[in-house]
């Protein structure tokens, strides 16, 4: 077998294809792709601080986290890169004209996180749902010896028949659907097209916030979803709160939501991070 046949070879020497990291990861994550490669590690500092004009002649390919700015100019310190491989979902810093314009491709990996995002998100609904938090603290702080209850401790209501909208279709409000239905939930959802699965679909974001008594966030931010969850969808959700605890649970990639009035009732709102992406929204 010559170095041709070889994944990951040029055939020069028999060397490994050089690969530079261009934003800073964690060493282990880049342990199986160092292990076939030449990594030139950056660190999240502009390559041409790190390496000289002549090791980065030769690049042909750059791992980068989607969200970290990658431009023309940056482009140009590398004649021969020819794939640019963003780690996980997204790819909102690489300025994809530019690549396409110096013939170079740019990939990621759609939906590689959706399993994970899917259970944190159902990890935050069960959290607030049913006060873990408050009585982790109430254990801990050892105020039941007590023998004063708190009132946060007081009996809360199960997840069965629990009303959940999602708000996005997409794979990670599927992967939630499915989750939260393990629950004996009711759930609805409102996205930009109806899709063939087994829960009532809703006409509108309002219509879905007046319904549920938890909201599940799962669209990718962008200029079609920023402020759509504003005050008068969570004025909507809270009217819900009235007869139930409203909580809006939040498994998005950026802010699709403005803040409510402080005077004004509001659900209960649980915020988890992720990086922002362009995945379409569904």
């Amino acid at each position: 077998m010559d170095g041709r046949d070889e994944p990951g070879r040029d055939g020069r020497e028999n060397m490994p294809d050089q690969v530079l990291i261009y934003s800073r990861f964690p060493k282990a994550m880049m342990v199986r792709i160092g292990q076939r490669f030449d990594l030139m590690d950056a660190a999240g500092k502009p390559p041409r601080e790190v390496f000289t004009a002549d090791q980065l002649s030769g690049i042909r390919a750059m791992i980068t986290a989607g969200g970290t700015p990658l431009g023309a100019a940056m482009m140009d310190t590398l004649p021969s890169l020819r794939a640019i491989v963003c780690y996980g979902t997204g790819y909102d810093g690489v300025d994809l004209a530019a690549a396409a314009q110096r013939g170079i491709a740019v990939g990621h990996s759609p939906a590689a996180n959706a399993s994970a995002v899917a259970d944190l998100a159902v990890t935050l609904m069960l959290a607030v749902t049913r006060r873990l938090l408050p009585a982790d603290e109430y254990v801990r702080s050892g105020n039941w010896s007590a023998a004063k209850p708190s009132p946060l401790m007081s009996p809360r209501p199960g997840n069965p028949g629990r009303r959940v909208g999602v708000y996005g279709m997409g794979e990670i409000g599927r992967k939630i659907a499915s989750r939260v239905a393990a629950f004996e939930t009711e759930v609805a959802y409102f996205s930009r097209s109806r899709h063939e699965v087994p829960y009532q679909y809703l006409p509108s974001l309002e219509a879905l916030a007046e319904w549920c008594s938890v909201l599940m966030v799962a669209v990718r931010a962008g200029a079609d979803t920023h402020h759509a969850v504003n005050a008068g969808i969570l004025q909507n959700s809270a009217r819900t709160a009235m007869s139930s605890t409203s909580h809006a649970v939040r498994s998005s990639i950026s802010k699709p939501w403005s803040q409510p009035s402080p005077t004004r009732p509001s659900p209960a709102l649980v915020s988890m991070c992720s990086r922002k992406s362009r995945m379409p929204l569904r």
